[in-house]
């Protein structure tokens, strides 16, 4: 998984979570603050989430990691928990995992295994990446020596899972923005390395069957979201409609 869930961005994480009360209510869970000096906080370096909470509403809480390290860990269980409720499931067994934890294993195949066939472009591919950590305030900072690192850049992560096979991506318009990126990365780790690895392949979301897209929210939700200035959300459409999705009949 790639996610605003484990990066620093003001625009995408989560800082309530709106979901719909035992009566149909619009309720949210505050989950950040909107506070501008705390503005590059990242999701990661915050605590998990605790069931405990008074306002936490029902259904989740077998869903949540027992052994979550942070709140985006937290925030992939609830992920996990609406879109199996939603429906949109190809397989009975179905494993998140974030992105910055396949990079910190590729990591360590590429610096380790000298069986690996593609240690070598994935050594050249990582190299060259631009390698983040998270500083003890939370905000994430340049980090040149890589093994340290456990975040790099968008385009290196993406273009590392080449090395897992035939990959592909689904994503949306800021990941077009920089996709020539990642192929541009992938092709230059196999120039380097003297080994050619296919990078991830886009999906071409244009034919994807209108059964995946949630109905209309009732009248009476989309006057409190008019009220508080929200869209409808995932959550709330399995709420009032259960599985609304078919994702066996997504066409490509």
């Amino acid at each position: 998984m790639l996610d605003h869930i484990n990066f620093s961005d003001l625009g995408w994480r989560p800082y309530s979570w709106w979901y719909l009360d035992e009566k149909g209510g619009l309720a949210d869970l505050r989950l950040f603050t909107r506070n501008k000096k705390k503005k590059h906080i990242t999701v990661c370096s915050r605590p998990p989430l605790c069931t405990h909470d008074p306002q936490w509403p029902r259904g989740y809480e077998n869903w949540l990691p027992e052994d979550a390290q942070n709140l985006a860990e937290s925030y992939t269980g609830i992920m996990a928990r609406d879109e199996a409720f939603a429906g949109m499931r190809t397989t009975e067994r179905l494993v998140y995992i974030l992105l910055s934890d396949v990079i910190t294993i590729l990591r360590r195949i590429s610096e380790r295994s000298a069986k690996c066939k593609r240690r070598h472009w994935l050594k050249a591919l990582l190299s060259q990446a631009q390698g983040r950590i998270i500083g003890e305030s939370g905000k994430l900072e340049p980090c040149n020596n890589l093994s340290r690192a456990p975040i790099v850049d968008n385009a290196s992560a993406i273009a590392a899972l080449g090395v897992l096979g035939d990959v592909e991506i689904l994503g949306g318009s800021k990941m077009i923005g920089y996709w020539n990126d990642v192929l541009t990365r992938a092709a230059a780790a196999s120039s380097s390395s003297g080994s050619a690895i296919l990078p991830p392949r886009s999906v071409d979301v244009s034919g994807l069957s209108p059964c995946v897209k949630p109905p209309l929210p009732s009248s009476r939700l989309q006057q409190q979201l008019n009220q508080v200035g929200i869209g409808y959300s995932q959550a709330m459409a399995v709420a009032e409609h259960g599985a609304y999705a078919c994702y066996e009949s997504i066409s490509r």
